[in-house]
């Protein structure tokens, strides 16, 4: 059943303020009340009532589970005021629909889970495949980071397609993705602070200041846009043909660690590539030799 604990989350307007010490849970569903199951209402608005629930079809824990099918879906928790909450872990059971006990899902009917940033937009914490294994059991377990420490965060479960919803199939539908234990809880420990922009050691390369560090062999084919993005709103984009885009030089003598967010294009976003339209990721070595460090296949999945 949907659980706020007294004494840690107070309403204030229409959101719900977060008053926590470590250990102290802010949101918790597992979408059970006793032998019954429970309602996605008032805790969880929808999109749409016929394709989203709560069913006793598959669960981790007790007899029931959220659900979405059918199409496109979302389920929206509530506004949670996080701004005073110093460090806070999200986890989560999410499983892809199965005929033994749902409905398989297909290529293209994704699965999102997401939360609201300070910048009003959607962050994925996860995105899971349709054409992924159906059956497939993913527990997300995540430290918010910075962004989502602020006086609106919300969570939200987001169905990218689907076909069949009810009456079809004998009124069960098709196309499920399945949730469940929802639990949010107060750590005490803050999130390192974001890195400051730019290109080098200890700095993060957002592209919210442009293309202004990178060059291209074909300006028209490389670029900035927000068609998709890690944080907090736009990406570099490569597109339409063989393209290269390149850093500005920097030292890299005490250089330990690289991270890079890199999507695969998605019809539902802007295009897919296909077989042997792949990325390599690379970086110049001392001898002055390009070595890449992965390569991404473009008939991978959509949006991987």
């Amino acid at each position: 059943m949907p659980y706020l604990l007294a004494g840690a989350l107070a309403w204030a307007g229409s959101s719900l303020v977060a008053a926590a010490a470590p250990g102290d849970t802010l949101l918790s569903d597992t979408f059970d009340n006793g032998a019954a199951c429970g309602t996605l209402a008032p805790l969880w608005t929808v999109s749409d009532t016929n394709l989203t629930g709560v069913s006793t079809q598959t669960s981790n824990s007790g007899n029931c589970s959220a659900f979405t099918r059918g199409g496109v879906a979302t389920i929206t928790g509530p506004v949670i005021d996080l701004s005073s909450v110093t460090g806070a872990t999200l986890t989560a059971w999410l499983r892809q629909g199965l005929d033994a006990f749902s409905e398989d899902v297909d290529a293209g009917e994704d699965f999102a889970f997401e939360y609201l940033n300070t910048s009003s937009n959607w962050v994925t914490i996860t995105r899971l495949e349709g054409s992924g294994p159906n059956g497939e059991i993913t527990n997300v377990s995540l430290d918010l980071p910075a962004g989502a420490l602020h006086a609106n965060f919300q969570l939200r479960f987001r169905q990218t397609g689907g076909s069949g919803g009810p009456p079809a199939n004998g009124g069960i539908g098709y196309d499920y993705w399945h949730i469940d234990d929802v639990l949010l809880v107060e750590t005490g420990t803050a999130p390192p602070p974001e890195l400051p922009s730019g290109m080098g050691i200890d700095l993060c390369e957002r592209f919210e200041s442009g293309f202004g560090n990178w060059s291209a062999t074909n300006a028209n084919r490389a670029g900035v846009n927000s068609d998709t993005f890690q944080s907090p709103s736009n990406s570099m984009f490569l597109r339409h043909g063989s393209i290269t885009a390149t850093s500005i030089a920097f030292d890299s003598t005490e250089l330990g660690e690289i991270e890079v967010w890199v999507r695969r294009g998605g019809d539902a976003f802007s295009e897919n590539p296909d077989a042997g339209e792949d990325l390599t990721f690379q970086y110049l070595n001392a001898a002055n030799t390009w070595v890449t460090l992965e390569t991404f296949d473009g008939d991978g999945p959509q949006g991987e």
